[in-house]
């Protein structure tokens, strides 16, 4: 955990110029029949590889014996791989089981994906508009050496017409761009660590390799469903009972930190 991980900057440029970094989107999904559709049409032309993850965590409700959804959600995803994927670009994985928890699910993301690969992570209810990847493939190409790129998140609550203040629940940014480097771990959700151990959206190794790009939005609608109040309930049972687990204590809104100041792109 002391050692710094430290990729050399024009070994890193020239390995850009030889090797164009490919685009892996990667979305995970449980009973997600209302939106997994739309989710895969959504940048399938601007993306180089789709992984998709179908399955529930332990402790999650509305799931088979087996871990899976019990809505047409896979029903959905087969029809997209047979009849929308003329590019064999989407790789479905599943388990006949629950997946232990969501660092599980996020590790095989990892361990699916190449090193220098881009990682783009997104829940099935949560959108990317086809030219924001387009601007995402030029700010990688300007910035060679950076190890994130920060898109800000819009909540959509209760319908399409209103969007959550940012608040302790509703943040604005989270980390969901990242270049893939071999060894790299969650050892935590939803923060993935470098193979020394540190954690690359706080540590001060990454800060000015972070950048947030303008105007660039991830939209989420899943709190804008019909039974929203219902999808609340069983998301907060679910990480009540996680914290349980662990033994830890409840959030508390005046032990939330604020991460540190991040570089701005044009």
């Amino acid at each position: 955990m002391n050692n710094i991980y430290y990729e050399p900057q024009m070994a890193n440029i020239s390995r850009r110029v030889d090797n164009p970094p490919k685009l892996v989107q990667c979305i995970q999904c449980h009973n997600e029949e209302e939106f997994i559709g739309l989710t895969l049409k959504s940048i399938y032309d601007v993306v180089d590889r789709i992984i998709v993850i179908e399955g529930a965590v332990e402790n999650r409700l509305n799931a088979t014996e087996d871990g899976h959804s019990t809505d047409r959600t896979n029903e959905i995803i087969d029809d997209f791989k047979d009849n929308n994927d003329p590019d064999n670009k989407l790789v479905v994985l599943r388990i006949n089981r629950h997946w232990k928890n969501l660092e599980e699910i996020k590790q095989t993301f990892l361990d699916m994906c190449m090193d220098g690969d881009w990682i783009i992570i997104n829940d099935a209810d949560e959108f990317y508009k086809p030219e924001d990847i387009m601007r995402l493939r030029v700010a990688i190409g300007r910035y060679p050496h950076a190890s994130e790129f920060i898109p800000t998140f819009l909540h959509f609550y209760r319908n399409c017409n209103h969007i959550a203040v940012p608040g302790p629940e509703w943040q604005p940014q989270h980390q969901r761009i990242f270049k893939y480097v071999r060894g790299m771990k969650y050892n935590a959700h939803p923060i993935v660590t470098d193979p020394a151990g540190h954690d690359t959206y706080f540590s001060p190794h990454y800060q000015h390799r972070r950048y947030i790009m303008n105007n660039f939005f991830i939209y989420h609608y899943g709190y804008a469903r019909h039974n929203m109040d219902e999808i609340m309930k069983a998301k907060q049972a679910y990480y009540k009972g996680e914290i349980a687990k662990l033994g830890a204590v409840g959030w508390n809104e005046n032990t939330q930190g604020n991460p540190s100041p991040l570089a701005q792109t044009p």
